[in-house]
């Protein structure tokens, strides 16, 4: 037994060193470690890096696979933490906010790319989406949705009156990951591709447009982030202190700071989620990049043109990220710089079904 036991740990040692070594090569350009995003690398830190992807690769692969072998454990080898649930903040007083053509593109997105168990709409009393554009959702999204109805009006930040209404979506983003757990993403958010992979880590964000603190606008958490705790408690300072910005202290830069204190709390997603910035939606490198490794991009809404309707996405250039992304989503038109990577991941699909099938 005890030649054994190390026979697998001389394995998972290997294993856990070449998906350590992969990573580090092929997810350099789009993905970083919180390490990375926090600091200039110097010799000292990517030293730390490679131990700290080793020792991960160890904790998610390594160690499993010593439990399933040895100990014939049922532990997975990839656990899931966060809920698969998305949860969307629709702050209307008095039924006047307009559900847009690009809000519907975000919940179709969402259903096809993400495919949640249900998705929930936090809302001001029975102040729902509707309209023209909201039909539209309910015609193409199969997903189940769920209203779930506060009073906004009586909603405080620790005994503070929100400055801002943008405030109220604030912080009940982080109660209601909190009280759930799953996804947050804002309406102008279109999701691309699978949350899987980073579904098994407490808490995941992407970094601000401008590199000065976490984006909010997409969160992918368990109910029981620490740093969840952290960040909620900041709040009680709300309206108490005296910051340089207000509107975007809390919910942007007070975050930041605190990540840099216990790095280890939040999984870093640099690229993959809110950006690219509109500037880069023509870049052709850009363009392959997010139709490959992003799992969702927020849109610039108030810097470039946004379509009212399916039939104004051909104004938008050809050349552009942002036309690309709604074509595949509302017509399922594949950009043609991605058809031959989706039809290698079709081949590909094909010959592991036909190798399983073998050997059955």
């Amino acid at each position: 037994m005890e030649e054994k036991v190390r026979l697998f740990y001389i394995l998972n040692v290997v294993v856990a060193s070449v998906v350590a070594f992969r990573q580090l090569i092929f997810n350099k350009s789009t993905r970083e470690s919180y390490s990375s995003v926090l600091g200039p690398v110097n010799a000292v830190k990517a030293k730390r890096k490679w131990s700290n992807a080793i020792n991960e690769s160890r904790v998610f692969l390594g160690q499993s696979i010593a439990e399933k072998l040895v100990d014939n454990s049922s532990h997975t080898i990839h656990e899931t933490l966060v809920p698969n649930i998305v949860h969307y903040i629709w702050v209307d007083f008095g039924g006047v906010y307009k559900f847009t053509f690009l809000n519907a593109v975000s919940f179709i997105s969402v259903h096809k790319n993400w495919k949640p168990d249900e998705i929930l709409v936090h809302v001001n009393n029975n102040n729902r989406p509707h309209g023209q554009w909201w039909d539209y959702v309910t015609s193409h999204v199969t997903t189940k949705i769920r209203f779930l109805e506060y009073n906004m009006s009586q909603i405080d930040i620790f005994g503070e009156k929100p400055k801002y209404v943008e405030h109220i979506a604030d912080i009940m983003r982080l109660r209601v990951l909190k009280e759930y757990g799953g996804t947050y993403l804002d309406s102008d958010v279109i999701a691309l591709r699978s949350l899987a992979p980073l579904r098994r880590y407490d808490h995941t964000q992407g970094v601000g447009a401008m590199s000065s603190g976490l984006s909010n606008g997409v969160i992918i958490a368990k109910k029981s982030s620490k740093f969840l705790d952290i960040w909620l408690e900041e709040y009680k300072m709300y309206g108490k202190e005296h910051v340089r910005s207000l509107w975007s202290y809390y919910s942007i830069e007070r975050p930041r700071q605190l990540l840099k204190r216990q790095p280890e709390l939040v999984r870093i997603e640099k690229d993959t989620l809110v950006r690219p910035l509109v500037g880069m939606y023509r870049n052709m490198e850009t363009r392959q990049n997010v139709w490959k490794y992003s799992y969702s991009m927020h849109v610039w809404k108030r810097k470039t043109f946004i379509p009212e309707r399916p039939d104004q996405i051909k104004l938008i250039s050809n050349q552009s990220l942002l036309r690309d992304v709604m074509e595949y989503v509302v017509f399922n038109k594949i950009p043609f710089y991605a058809k031959n990577d989706r039809k290698a991941k079709k081949s590909s699909q094909s010959r592991k079904a036909r190798s399983r099938e073998s050997r059955q």
